[in-house]
């Protein structure tokens, strides 16, 4: 057996030390769920003990305990136990997560030369770098491995290629928050599930383009403007999609064509064309004026939520995404709480002829804080068809969604 596990057994005054007694690779295990300053310690219980967490399988690196800043780390501190605990090593890694929310900026080199080192000479699989909101900045070259299998990116300033993760062969998630994110394409074909919050795309040349052919689960939630581009997605099952709220500035620019929205032809062609594969969709907009909208056919979309944003103006939208939609089997319209003011409404969507919809759709359901015009309005343009309708009144507006239940 390697060194150092039954080749003595400790005795305590409980008796013997049975944990000691444990295979290296069990011990190695459990000392991956300790914080690592304290992994480190457990190199002084004993003679046996003083290279264990060198070979531990999972690094947990954080300033915080129990989401609580430790107030015994400083920036020097936790960057000095990476450099001890990470860049000596050169074995395989599980996990690394490294932590440093509640703390100033580390130095952009050193993130970056953790990053690649855990990727490259550890061949980590799970890699978790947090900094909180906009914190150090990583940079340049794409990452290569053919180990890593989720990557998780948060409170970071990204730019250059590093998002280039066509070489990432296994990576199968990725996640991105309170990211800003000035880089050109966010790129992976073997990528099966992507999750963006809360982040701000600054492109130079127009906005960020995500190209995940093989992703089958996609949320992009609270992101702010401009909104990215989407490549085709044909296996993509499950989508939610849900627009920054504070929507008045960003219109306005669109209005400009400095940048795009979902309500203009343009932005809708960037961002429905690449969800146009989803079985199941959740959009989610702020509400706002149509101008010249396009919308494309949802050949898989089974069930599709939508919020007050098609409900506006002539219905025009929600006719549209019906009409778009040949397979639809359930539709779901969350209407939170109008304007105070009096809405101009228009006379809802009228032909001599009701517009051809699915006709696997048997089931409306609306979900609204009152019934108000908008959804008398609904109920008009929708009984014309053979459906089962139900209204729903809620207590209060609600920013949850199915997805978050």
């Amino acid at each position: 057996m390697p060194q150092g596990s039954r080749n003595e057994l400790a005795s305590t005054e409980s008796g013997p030390d049975l944990i000691s007694a444990l295979p290296d690779e069990a011990i190695h295990h459990v000392l991956g769920f300790l914080p690592a300053e304290e992994a480190v310690r457990t190199s002084v219980l004993a003679r046996g003990w003083r290279y264990h967490w060198k070979s531990m399988q999972s690094l947990q690196i954080s300033a915080t305990n129990g989401g609580v800043l430790n107030s015994f780390y400083s920036v020097t501190r936790l960057t000095n136990l990476v450099d001890r605990v990470l860049l000596n090593r050169h074995l395989p890694l599980e996990e690394c997560h490294i932590n440093f929310e509640g703390l100033d900026e580390a130095d952009d080199v050193d993130v970056d030369r953790w990053i690649r080192h855990a990727v490259s000479k550890c061949h980590v699989r799970v890699l978790i770098v947090d900094f909180g909101i906009l914190g150090s900045k990583i940079q340049g070259r794409p990452i290569v491995s053919g180990y890593l299998k989720r990557l998780e990116f948060h409170g970071l300033r990204v730019e250059g290629d590093i998002l280039d993760l066509s070489c990432c062969t296994a990576l199968e998630d990725l996640q991105l928050s309170y990211c800003s994110i000035s880089a050109p394409n966010i790129s992976s074909k073997s990528v099966k599930r992507l999750m963006i919050t809360t982040c701000a795309f600054y492109g130079r040349d127009g906005p960020a383009c995500i190209s995940t052919p093989n992703i089958i689960s996609l949320k992009l939630d609270n992101n702010f403007d401009p909104i990215p581009f989407l490549g085709c997605m044909p296996l993509l099952e499950t989508a939610f999609v849900r627009m920054f709220n504070d929507y008045a500035a960003s219109r306005k620019k669109c209005d400009n064509n400095e940048h795009f929205c979902l309500l203009c032809e343009d932005g809708s062609a960037k961002l429905l064309g690449g969800l146009s594969g989803a079985t199941h969709l959740e959009l989610i907009a702020p509400v706002a004026k149509f101008t010249d909208w396009k919308c494309p056919t949802f050949d898989k979309l089974k069930t599709l939520l939508l919020n007050e944003w098609c409900a506006t103006i002539n219905l025009g939208a929600l006719v549209s995404m019906l009409q778009h939609s040949p397979f639809l089997e359930k539709l779901t319209l969350q209407l939170n709480e109008g304007p105070t003011q009096t809405m101009q409404l228009e006379e809802i969507y009228c032909t001599e002829q009701s517009p051809a919809i699915s006709k696997l759709l048997n089931v409306v359901e609306i979900r609204c804080t009152r019934v108000d015009e908008r959804v008398y309005k609904i109920i008009k343009m929708l009984s014309t068809f053979d459906l089962q309708i139900n209204v729903m009144r809620t207590s209060r507006q609600t920013e949850r969604f199915s997805f978050e239940r």
